[in-house]
C-alpha cells in the first residue's frame, strides 16, 4: 500500500512536471508587446541578447518604435531613446549612421562620465554634438562658457573653441578673476561687449604681460576713448562701410556706417559753402594688426587696441590738392571749426587743451561722437575728455559747502 501511495504521488510529480514544462514553452512573453506577430517574435528572438529581451518585456516598446533598427548588428536596445532623439535631429542621411554615431556619442559620454540622459539634449540643443564627437578642442568641462558665448554670437566657428580654451587657460592664470563663476560673468560680459572672443583672447594675452591694462566696456560706444592702459583689444567694428562716396587718399579706406553717412553730409555742406574748396579724407578706421605693424616699425607710438583709429570713428582730412601742413590756416579748417558738430564732429585734439587730451594739437583729426554730443561738446567749448568728465567751475566749487558744512543763507 506505501508502495502504491508513493509511485502515486511520482506520477503526479511526473505529470505536473510535464505540463507546466508544455504551458511554459506555449506561453508568450512577448504578447503585451503592441504590433508584435510571429515574423517579429522570430527577429526579436535572434537580434536581441536575452537581457535586452528582458529589458523589452519590462518597458513594452511597441515594435514600430524600435523595428527599423533591429535588424543592425551595432543596435542597442537600451539606446533606443538616444536614437530616436538623434534620428529626429536629422544629422545623418541613413539609420546604419544614425545607430553608429550615437553608440560613439554615449561611449565617449560614458568614458567622460557624463549622463547621456540630460547631455545628449544640451548637444543637440546647442549643436555641438558634430564638435564634440570630431573637434579635438572641444572639452565638455567648458560646455557652459560654449554655451554663454553662443548665446550672444549665434555660433561658434570650429577653431574658436581651442581660442575660448585659451581664454579659459589666462582666466586661471590671472587671480583677479576668483572663482569659476566669476569668470563665467566677467566673459559674459566682455561678450556682451560685442567682442569677439579672438579680441578677449588677445587681450588676456597681454594682460598676462602688463597686468595694468584693462579692457573698454562697449567698445561700439560713440564716446569710447582709447589709450595704452584702456585697450579694445583687437575688436573690429560691426559696421563698417567704404567710403566709396568721398575724396579719400586710399581707396580701400573704411569708416563705421553711422559716422560716414554723416560725413558724406559734412563734405556736401563744405563743398557748397566753399566751392573752390574740396574735403581729402586721409585715414580712417585701422585695425590693430596695421596699427601693431606701424608700432614696430616705429612709425606709431600706439600699440594695437590702443588708437582710436580702430573704432572706426576718428578720421584725419586736409584739403584736397594742399599740403597737409597749411591746413590749419585754411578756410575749410576754419569752416570745420565752426560747423563740424552740426554733423556730429568734433576737432578731437584742439589747440590749448593738450594736457587735457594728452595729445599735441592736431587740425586735422576729426572724432565722430553723433550730433547730440557734438553740439553740447561745441557749445562748452569741450574735449572728449571733458565731455565725460565736466571740469569743475573754480567759482562754485568755493561757494559750494562740502558735504557735513552749514550754508550761511538767512
Amino acid at each position: 500500500m506505501q508502495k502504491k501511495k508513493v509511485a502515486m504521488i511520482l506520477i503526479v510529480i511526473f505529470v505536473f512536471a510535464i505540463s507546466f514544462t508544455i504551458l511554459n514553452f506555449k506561453y508568450d512573453r512577448f504578447y503585451r508587446i503592441n504590433g508584435i506577430d510571429n515574423e517579429n517574435r522570430e527577429l526579436i528572438k535572434e537580434y536581441l541578447t536575452e537581457e535586452e529581451q528582458n529589458y523589452l518585456v519590462e518597458n513594452s516598446f511597441p515594435m514600430d518604435r524600435f523595428l527599423r533598427f533591429l535588424t543592425y548588428d551595432d543596435f542597442h536596445l537600451h539606446y533606443l531613446e538616444y536614437y530616436e532623439q538623434i534620428e529626429a535631429e536629422g544629422l545623418y542621411d541613413n539609420t546604419a549612421d544614425v545607430i553608429s554615431h550615437t553608440n560613439t556619442l554615449v561611449e565617449k559620454l560614458t568614458r567622460d562620465n557624463a549622463s547621456p540622459d540630460t547631455m545628449i539634449t544640451r548637444l543637440l540643443d546647442d549643436d555641438f554634438v558634430d564638435d564634440y564627437l570630431n573637434n579635438a578642442d572641444f572639452k565638455l568641462e567648458n560646455l557652459e562658457y560654449y554655451e554663454l558665448i553662443l548665446s550672444v554670437q549665434g555660433k561658434i566657428d570650429e577653431q574658436q573653441f581651442a581660442t575660448i580654451q585659451s581664454i579659459i587657460d589666462h582666466l586661471n592664470v590671472l587671480d583677479e578673476y576668483g572663482t569659476e563663476r566669476s569668470k563665467l560673468d566677467q566673459l559674459a560680459r566682455w561678450v556682451d561687449y560685442h567682442y569677439q572672443v579672438e579680441d578677449i583672447d588677445a587681450y588676456l594675452k597681454a594682460k598676462v604681460d602688463n597686468a595694468e591694462i584693462s579692457l573698454l566696456e562697449n567698445p561700439d560706444s560713440l564716446t569710447t576713448i582709447v589709450d595704452d592702459a584702456h585697450t579694445i583689444s583687437t575688436y573690429v567694428p560691426a559696421n563698417l562701410e567704404l567710403a566709396s562716396d568721398v575724396d579719400r587718399l586710399d581707396f580701400l579706406t573704411y569708416m563705421r556706417q553711422d559716422a560716414y553717412h554723416d560725413y558724406k553730409e559734412m563734405v556736401q555742406a563744405a563743398l557748397a559753402s566753399l566751392p573752390e574748396h574740396r574735403l581729402l579724407l586721409t585715414q580712417a578706421y585701422r585695425s590693430s594688426q596695421s596699427i601693431e605693424n606701424e608700432y614696430a616699425k616705429g612709425l606709431t607710438t600706439n600699440r594695437g587696441g590702443s588708437s582710436e583709429y580702430q573704432l572706426g570713428l576718428l578720421i584725419d582730412v586736409q584739403e584736397y590738392g594742399q599740403d597737409e601742413s597749411t591746413f590749419a590756416d585754411s578756410e575749410l579748417s576754419q569752416w570745420l571749426q565752426l560747423n563740424a558738430h552740426l554733423y556730429g564732429f568734433v576737432l578731437r585734439y584742439p589747440e590749448g587743451k593738450e594736457e587735457v587730451t594728452g595729445h599735441a594739437y592736431s587740425a586735422t583729426t576729426y572724432r565722430y561722437v553723433g550730433k547730440e554730443i557734438a553740439a553740447q561738446m561745441y557749445a562748452e567749448n569741450w574735449t572728449l575728455e571733458e565731455y565725460l568728465n565736466p571740469p569743475v567751475d573754480q567759482s562754485e566749487a568755493e561757494t559750494t559747502p562740502t558735504e557735513g558744512e552749514q550754508t550761511n543763507e538767512q
